[in-house]
């Protein structure tokens, strides 16, 4: 299971990670591209946290992964 997740992960992330210098001309905005990369991950993870919590409290799990799920 590790290796098929890593193996995952690797699938999606190089070719993201590799597309900032296509899209983005000078160092500059490549650096202002992958702050904003971060910034929206790490918003979207913590609310992803509270909307899972809160759902789950609430609802219980299956109710959740299925609000999770329509979200993503």
């Amino acid at each position: 299971m590790t290796i098929i997740l890593y193996t995952g992960m690797s699938l999606v992330g190089v070719p993201y990670d590799g597309s900032l210098p296509e899209m983005a001309a000078t160092a500059v905005e490549r650096v202002r591209l992958s702050m904003w990369k971060n910034i929206f991950g790490i918003l979207g993870v913590l609310g992803g946290a509270v909307i899972a919590s809160s759902v789950y409290s609430r609802w219980g799990a299956i109710v959740m992964g299925g609000v999770i799920g329509t979200i993503g």
